[in-house]
């Protein structure tokens, strides 16, 4: 009689623990989706937009340039305020929920206005929707990295849910460099026509699928902004990160110029190169979260990060015509990229959720902190890129030579990487 009760006691314990086991595979899978819809418009508005208001509308390269950078700066001083308003809203349902269906109607108007604009357009129409954009679009972003970061309750959760997160991001930006080879159709207006939808149907599946957060933590008194980039915590990881994101940045400003003028490759192998980098970083990502379960995320993520260092300045012996070898050093740090992506936000969701347990709701707020730093780094990445070969052009008084361009994209972001990647590893030691 005992030993039937004790076998339906476990039986019971079992099936308790497979269905938390699907739950929360369901609540993964359903807050990830939204990421996809995120991510898809990146590379359509990097490649296309600016072309077609410079050429199509005839605005002008100049003009658009001052119009999309003026928009930027706009963007980066959203970020904290978007930060602080979803961390204060009181309403449990509003605060990360609410911001995000807000900046999505936001957001939707602006891309409908930006991918089919009338006949005449000026520099002021395209940086002022260019800025709704943007603040529509972090309105979403913020709260919805912090939403994650609520709802897990222990690190191994958090470091999933942004595992998730990241990989549907990544796959939207997949889809969307996927998507001319399917049609013959101009590429922008099709963005808001499949983007809103698609976007729309997986905030509110999520919305609908998963709860508001942790609810009791975050009616804390949420501290200022200046005083959460002091602490030790953030202002160390921080530095690594702003130094790890001009490193990415870099070649991903020249990678078009590096392939065409280095390897000497078609527009057709530069497509293949970026695919097989995203995919490579997509299959990586769950490696890089089962490496990190109950080990020190920051020493995995420098470890990632290390990689990068060593496989990168390869990049600088190849040629022309060495594209197949190219691929290799996409698969390779397209791997390594991932731990980054990964563990990065899951990181950053530690340090707020520490801060939590001191009394503080921080959470959006820091990954507010987390985008300048992000914007920040571009910018500057774009600055020391083209400041450079812009160097080597007035010094040879002509064309820039290929081994500089192969150097600045390869060997540059490898020593900016190698600094953070120290850094980080000091870190590790001194707050774990």
């Amino acid at each position: 009689m005992s030993a039937t009760m004790s076998s339906a006691k476990s039986d019971a314990r079992q099936a308790d623990d497979t269905g938390a086991s699907f739950r929360h595979a369901f609540q993964l899978f359903f807050y990830g989706l939204p990421g996809l819809a995120l991510a898809f418009p990146l590379i359509p508005f990097a490649v296309y937009l600016p072309t077609f208001y410079a050429e199509d509308k005839a605005l002008g390269f100049t003009a658009v340039a001052v119009a999309l950078f003026l928009s930027r700066l706009i963007d980066m001083v959203s970020d904290p305020f978007v930060g602080k308003l979803s961390d204060s809203t009181k309403s449990d349902a509003l605060r990360r929920k609410g911001w995000m269906a807000v900046g999505g109607v936001i957001a939707s108007a602006a891309l409908i206005r930006l991918c089919l604009p009338g006949e005449a357009v000026t520099p002021l129409y395209l940086g002022a929707w260019s800025a709704v954009l943007y603040i529509g679009w972090t309105m979403v972003m913020i709260p919805y990295q912090a939403w994650g970061a609520d709802i897990a309750r222990n690190e191994a959760e958090t470091t999933r849910f942004t595992t998730s997160r990241e990989a549907w991001s990544l796959v939207g930006m997949l889809c969307a460099l996927a998507l001319p080879l399917f049609t013959d159709a101009a590429i922008l207006p099709l963005v808001p026509q499949l983007l809103i939808p698609i976007g729309a149907g997986t905030l509110v599946l999520a919305m609908l699928s998963l709860p508001n957060g942790d609810i009791a933590r975050t009616r804390r008194k949420a501290a200022s902004l200046l005083a959460i980039v002091r602490t030790p915590q953030m202002r160390g990881f921080g530095t690594v990160w702003f130094f790890t994101a001009t490193a990415s940045a870099i070649p991903a400003a020249l990678f078009p110029l590096y392939v065409s003028e280095v390897l000497k490759g078609t527009d057709a192998q530069k497509d293949l190169a970026i695919l097989i980098y995203f995919a490579a970083a997509v299959l990586a990502m769950p490696v890089w979260a089962h490496a990190a379960k109950g080990a020190n995320k920051k020493r995995i993520m420098a470890l990632g990060m290390a990689v990068v260092c060593l496989a990168f300045p390869f990049a600088t012996l190849l040629g022309a015509g060495q594209i197949a070898f190219f691929y290799v050093i996409c698969v390779v740090t397209g791997c390594a990229l991932a731990a980054e992506l990964t563990l990065g936000p899951a990181v950053l969701a530690d340090i707020a959720k520490a801060r939590h347990h001191l009394g503080h709701a921080e959470m959006a707020s820091h990954f507010a902190i987390w985008g300048m730093i992000s914007k920040l780094a571009f910018a500057f990445a774009i600055l020391l890129a083209f400041g450079a070969l812009g160097a080597s052009e007035a010094v040879t008084g002509g064309a820039v030579p290929p081994l500089v361009i192969a150097l600045v994209y390869a060997l540059l972001p490898a020593l900016l990487k190698l600094m953070a990647t120290r850094r980080l590893w000091q870190i590790s030691a001194a707050f774990d």
